[in-house]
Parts: structure tokens; C-alpha cells; sequence
């Protein structure tokens, strides 16, 4: 509501949304390995929606006090809509 808004008032740049094949190039470059100090490979690559049960079943598996610090509230439960903000 507020964004929407700041649009129309010219706050904000109305951005266009990305085609699927741009966003999909955008999101391919982002993946890379990264080497540990011990020389151990890790992948790492941006989130992607078909992730969801998994953060889900991370969120869960957290500790309130590992909630309240990641999300500076004490929230119980990650619906599908504040995980497609994140």
C-alpha cells in the first residue's frame, strides 16, 4: 500500500518486472563455489522459490532465541506469504 503509493507520487521508480529468461541468467551468475580456509568447496546460489519447504523446515527446526535473533520478534510460525518477501 505504501510503496504502491510512493509510486504513483513518483517517490519510488515503478520497476518492470523481469522477463523469466533475464531473471533466470540473473540468478545462474549469481552461483558460484567458494573455497574454505581448510580447502573444502562450498556452492552457494541465490534462494529459490522451489526452496520453500525447505527454509520452512529450517525455520522450525530453530530455537526461539535463534528465531527472535534472525527476526528481532518471536514469531511461531513462516506462512508462504513472509517467505516470499524474504
Amino acid at each position: 500500500m505504501v510503496i504502491e503509493e510512493a509510486k504513483k507520487r513518483g517517490l519510488i521508480l515503478k520497476i518492470r518486472p523481469l522477463s523469466p529468461e533475464l531473471a533466470a541468467n540473473i540468478l545462474k551468475s549469481l552461483e558460484t563455489y567458494l573455497t574454505t580456509k581448510t580447502g573444502a568447496q562450498i556452492f552457494t546460489r541465490p534462494v529459490k522459490i522451489s526452496d520453500e519447504p525447505l527454509l520452512k523446515d529450517f525455520f522450525y527446526s530453530l530455537s526461539d532465541r535463534s528465531i527472535h535473533r534472525r527476526f528481532i520478534s518471536y514469531r511461531k510460525d513462516m506462512p508462504h506469504e513472509r517467505l516470499q518477501i524474504l
